[in-house]
């Protein structure tokens, strides 16, 4: 049986966020082991035959709630066995999960959405790998999380589940 992944991707519009989903899913199209069930606004330019897309569009504190608790009702209702998410945050509930930290304004940003976002990726941290685009970003990532954490540097398209230290596929 092939294995499910939920990518929740809901905010990606446009810009750079779109262009990172763009990426990733060009990277597995050709990944005959897993599914990838995609949630964004926008229909990705080109699906691999392991790919499903669902439209869906968040904004704000929408994105923050669906990352949080409906991306994990949507992943059970596709039987899938993980979530990546590139919304900065991830769900609270039990599963496997990645999430992709695009924006540094989550570390360093002072408005109350960035304050919000940060106290809140810390509730998400059980069970999560983060993802980090520069070595930079990593260090910035552990020091605030903490050691306890696991943090990848690995750029957009780089396959993030082939890594010895990151497993969601079992």
């Amino acid at each position: 049986m092939m294995k499910r992944v939920f990518v929740n991707a809901s905010a990606a519009k446009s810009g750079g966020g779109a262009t990172i989903i763009e990426t990733f899913l060009a990277a597995k199209a050709h990944d005959n082991k897993v599914q990838y069930i995609i949630a964004s606004p926008v229909k990705p330019k080109k699906l691999g035959d392991n790919q499903i897309w669902i439209k869906k569009r968040t904004s704000m504190i929408g994105t923050i709630f669906y990352a949080m608790v409906g991306s994990w009702f949507v992943s059970k209702k596709y039987n899938c066995q993980s979530i990546i998410s590139f919304s900065n945050v991830n769900t609270l509930l039990p599963t496997r999960k990645v999430t992709y930290f695009q924006n540094m304004l989550v570390l360093t940003g002072s408005s109350f959405k960035w304050v919000a976002i940060r106290y809140l990726a810390k509730l998400t941290l059980r069970n999560n790998t983060l993802v980090a685009q520069t070595p930079y970003v990593k260090e910035q990532l552990l020091e605030f999380f903490g050691e306890q954490c696991k943090v990848l540097v690995k750029w957009p398209g780089i396959d993030i589940r082939k890594n010895k230290n990151i497993n969601i596929d079992s």
